[in-house]
Protein backbone atom coordinates (compact mmCIF):
# COMPACT_ATOMS: atom_id res chain seq x y z
CA UNK A 1 0.00 0.00 0.00
CA UNK A 2 0.97 3.85 -0.55
CA UNK A 3 1.65 6.07 2.21
CA UNK A 4 -0.75 9.31 2.12
CA UNK A 5 0.02 12.84 3.21
CA UNK A 6 -2.60 16.16 2.70
CA UNK A 7 -1.18 19.34 2.30
CA UNK A 8 -1.63 22.72 1.35
CA UNK A 9 0.65 25.64 -0.11
CA UNK A 10 0.83 29.33 1.73
CA UNK A 11 2.42 31.93 0.33
CA UNK A 12 3.88 33.25 -2.92
CA UNK A 13 5.92 31.24 -5.34
CA UNK A 14 10.15 31.49 -4.55
CA UNK A 15 10.83 34.90 -5.66
CA UNK A 16 14.30 37.04 -5.37
CA UNK A 17 13.17 38.71 -2.06
CA UNK A 18 11.81 36.07 -0.58
CA UNK A 19 11.96 32.42 0.65
CA UNK A 20 8.72 31.00 -0.97
CA UNK A 21 5.91 29.18 0.30
CA UNK A 22 5.26 27.14 3.17
CA UNK A 23 4.06 23.60 3.20
CA UNK A 24 1.79 22.33 5.88
CA UNK A 25 1.60 18.23 5.58
CA UNK A 26 -0.46 15.91 7.89
CA UNK A 27 -1.72 12.69 7.76
CA UNK A 28 0.18 9.48 8.02
CA UNK A 29 3.15 10.17 5.27
CA UNK A 30 3.67 13.73 6.37
CA UNK A 31 6.62 12.74 8.56
CA UNK A 32 8.19 11.20 5.23
CA UNK A 33 7.41 14.42 3.35
CA UNK A 34 9.27 16.64 5.70
CA UNK A 35 12.62 15.05 4.66
CA UNK A 36 12.47 17.27 2.00
CA UNK A 37 13.02 20.17 4.49
CA UNK A 38 16.89 18.99 3.76
CA UNK A 39 16.45 20.24 0.09
CA UNK A 40 15.55 24.10 1.13
CA UNK A 41 11.94 23.49 1.27
CA UNK A 42 9.33 24.92 4.43
CA UNK A 43 7.51 22.03 4.89
CA UNK A 44 5.64 22.12 8.06
CA UNK A 45 4.73 18.72 9.46
CA UNK A 46 1.75 18.38 11.45
CA UNK A 47 0.89 15.55 14.01
CA UNK A 48 -2.81 15.50 12.65
CA UNK A 49 -4.95 13.58 10.22
CA UNK A 50 -5.44 13.49 6.73
CA UNK A 51 -7.13 17.01 5.95
CA UNK A 52 -5.88 19.24 8.59
CA UNK A 53 -3.42 20.46 6.16
CA UNK A 54 -5.91 21.78 3.85
CA UNK A 55 -8.11 23.32 6.68
CA UNK A 56 -4.95 25.28 7.31
CA UNK A 57 -4.51 25.95 3.97
CA UNK A 58 -8.26 27.41 3.21
CA UNK A 59 -8.69 28.97 6.87
CA UNK A 60 -5.88 31.05 5.75
CA UNK A 61 -7.30 31.14 2.51
CA UNK A 62 -10.13 32.65 3.71
CA UNK A 63 -8.62 34.86 6.32
CA UNK A 64 -6.12 36.96 3.96
CA UNK A 65 -8.93 37.18 0.84
CA UNK A 66 -11.98 38.17 2.86
CA UNK A 67 -9.90 40.97 4.69
CA UNK A 68 -7.97 41.53 2.03
CA UNK A 69 -11.56 41.92 -0.49
CA UNK A 70 -13.24 43.92 2.62
CA UNK A 71 -10.54 46.41 2.96
CA UNK A 72 -10.67 47.21 -1.09
CA UNK A 73 -14.59 47.50 -0.75
CA UNK A 74 -14.38 49.84 1.95
CA UNK A 75 -11.58 51.90 0.35
CA UNK A 76 -13.28 51.92 -3.17
CA UNK A 77 -16.22 53.67 -1.09
CA UNK A 78 -14.30 56.14 0.74
CA UNK A 79 -12.72 56.90 -3.09
CA UNK A 80 -16.13 57.10 -4.31
CA UNK A 81 -16.92 59.82 -1.30
CA UNK A 82 -13.44 61.84 -1.85
CA UNK A 83 -12.44 60.04 1.74
CA UNK A 84 -10.19 57.99 0.83
CA UNK A 85 -7.21 59.69 1.91
CA UNK A 86 -8.85 60.67 4.99
CA UNK A 87 -9.44 56.73 5.89
CA UNK A 88 -6.11 55.75 5.03
CA UNK A 89 -4.50 58.40 7.09
CA UNK A 90 -6.95 57.41 10.09
CA UNK A 91 -5.85 53.21 9.70
CA UNK A 92 -2.18 54.45 9.53
CA UNK A 93 -2.73 56.37 12.57
CA UNK A 94 -4.98 54.07 14.72
CA UNK A 95 -3.97 50.68 13.09
CA UNK A 96 -0.61 50.87 11.57
CA UNK A 97 -0.59 46.77 11.55
CA UNK A 98 -3.59 46.50 9.64
CA UNK A 99 -2.26 49.47 7.66
CA UNK A 100 0.96 47.95 6.87
CA UNK A 101 -1.15 44.53 5.60
CA UNK A 102 -3.72 46.31 3.19
CA UNK A 103 -1.05 48.84 1.86
CA UNK A 104 0.82 45.32 1.42
CA UNK A 105 -2.28 43.61 -0.03
CA UNK A 106 -4.21 44.99 -2.17
CA UNK A 107 -1.40 46.09 -4.87
CA UNK A 108 -1.18 42.57 -5.24
CA UNK A 109 -5.19 41.38 -5.14
CA UNK A 110 -5.43 43.57 -8.35
CA UNK A 111 -3.07 41.01 -10.50
CA UNK A 112 -4.87 38.67 -9.42
CA UNK A 113 -8.36 39.65 -9.20
CA UNK A 114 -9.31 37.30 -11.90
CA UNK A 115 -9.01 34.34 -9.85
CA UNK A 116 -10.75 35.55 -6.90
CA UNK A 117 -14.17 35.00 -8.04
CA UNK A 118 -13.41 31.03 -7.99
CA UNK A 119 -11.59 30.96 -4.51
CA UNK A 120 -13.92 32.92 -2.81
CA UNK A 121 -16.06 30.16 -3.75
CA UNK A 122 -14.09 27.42 -2.84
CA UNK A 123 -13.56 29.16 0.50
CA UNK A 124 -17.36 28.94 1.12
CA UNK A 125 -17.70 25.26 0.11
CA UNK A 126 -15.15 24.85 2.67
CA UNK A 127 -17.15 26.54 5.63
CA UNK A 128 -20.56 25.23 4.13
CA UNK A 129 -21.31 23.42 7.95
CA UNK A 130 -21.80 26.85 9.24
CA UNK A 131 -24.71 28.70 8.19
CA UNK A 132 -23.88 32.20 7.61
CA UNK A 133 -20.68 31.88 6.22
CA UNK A 134 -20.99 30.21 2.98
CA UNK A 135 -23.22 33.92 2.33
CA UNK A 136 -20.38 36.07 3.19
CA UNK A 137 -17.60 34.56 1.18
CA UNK A 138 -20.30 33.98 -2.17
CA UNK A 139 -21.01 37.96 -1.23
CA UNK A 140 -17.58 38.61 -1.58
CA UNK A 141 -17.48 36.38 -4.68
CA UNK A 142 -19.89 38.69 -6.17
CA UNK A 143 -18.48 41.79 -5.18
CA UNK A 144 -14.92 40.57 -6.75
CA UNK A 145 -16.58 39.61 -10.01
CA UNK A 146 -19.03 43.04 -9.83
CA UNK A 147 -15.83 45.33 -9.33
CA UNK A 148 -13.27 43.51 -11.37
CA UNK A 149 -13.80 46.90 -13.72
CA UNK A 150 -12.71 49.17 -10.03
CA UNK A 151 -9.97 46.66 -9.33
CA UNK A 152 -8.74 47.36 -12.66
CA UNK A 153 -8.70 51.13 -12.07
CA UNK A 154 -6.63 50.21 -9.08
CA UNK A 155 -4.65 53.16 -9.41
CA UNK A 156 -7.53 55.03 -7.67
CA UNK A 157 -7.06 52.60 -4.50
CA UNK A 158 -3.23 52.48 -4.03
CA UNK A 159 -3.09 56.17 -3.71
Amino acid sequence: GSIFADGGILGPPPGASDKGPSIFVSGPGAAKLGELTAFGLDIRVMDAPVGAASSVKMSFAGINKGFTAMAAMMILAATRDGAAGYLRGELAAISPGLNATIEENLPRMYERAYRFGAEMEEIADYVAADSAAPDVYRALQRLSLLSLQDVRDARRISR
